[in-house]
C-alpha cells in the first residue's frame, strides 16, 4: 500500500497542472477510471510478484510447525502453490474495490476530475502505462536493500546477544538457541 500512497501524491501534483474539463463525471466513476488506469494486469502482476516470495516464506513457516511439519516436501509445495495461485486470482478484484474507496475518501470531486483529466492526456497515458515498470524496479530495489539490511540487523543482534543476552531472555536455553541463529561477527 506504500506504493499507492506515493502514487496518490504523484498524481495530485500532476493533476494540479491539468485544467479541469467542462463536463464532470461522478466521483465514483472518476475514481474507478483512475484505478483502472493503474491497476492493469501488468501492474497487479508486478505487485504480486514482489509479494509472492513473502507469501511462500510465510506458508513454508506455517507448514513447518506442529502436525504440518510431518508433511512431505511435495505435499507442502503443492499446498503452497495452490494457496499462491488462489491468492493471485483473488487479489486484484479485492484490492481494486478498496483502492477505489481510498480515492473517494482522499480526494475531492474536483481533484478526482483533475486526475482523470490528466490521465486522459498523452503524458497521463504514458505515466499510467509505465507504472508496472516502476513497481517492478522499485520492488527489486526493495528486495536488495532489504536483504542487505537484514544481514546487518542479524549481525547486530548476534553482537547484542553476545554482549547483553539477558536483554532478550534470561533463559539460558533460549539464549543458546538465539546465539546459534544469530552468531556474532
Amino acid at each position: 500500500m506504500r506504493f499507492f500512497a506515493l502514487l496518490l501524491c504523484c498524481l495530485a501534483v500532476a493533476a494540479s497542472s491539468v485544467p479541469l474539463q467542462q463536463a464532470r463525471a461522478e466521483p465514483q466513476t472518476d475514481a474507478e477510471f483512475i484505478v483502472d488506469k493503474f491497476m492493469t494486469e501488468e501492474s497487479v502482476n508486478a505487485m504480486f510478484n514482489s509479494m509472492e516470495p513473502l507469501l511462500r516464506t510465510s506458508m513454508t513457516g506455517s507448514l513447518s510447525r506442529g502436525p504440518a511439519q510431518r508433511l512431505t516436501a511435495r505435499a507442502r509445495e503443492a499446498v503452497i502453490t495452490e494457496f499462491v495461485t488462489q491468492f493471485r486470482e483473488r487479489f486484484a478484484s479485492k484490492l481494486k474495490d478498496k483502492v477505489v474507496s481510498v480515492y473517494l475518501e482522499t480526494y475531492t470531486q474536483d481533484e478526482l476530475a483533475g486526475l482523470k483529466a490528466f490521465l486522459e492526456t498523452p503524458a497521463g497515458q504514458s505515466y499510467s502505462s509505465k507504472q508496472h515498470l516502476v513497481i517492478q524496479r522499485s520492488s527489486a530495489m526493495g528486495r536488495t536493500i532489504g536483504a542487505h539490511i537484514g544481514v546487518d540487523i542479524a549481525l547486530d543482534i548476534g553482537t547484542r546477544l553476545k554482549e547483553e543476552g539477558s536483554a532478550f531472555s534470561s533463559n539460558e536455553e533460549d539464549l543458546a538457541i538465539l546465539r546459534g541463529i544469530f552468531p556474532s561477527p
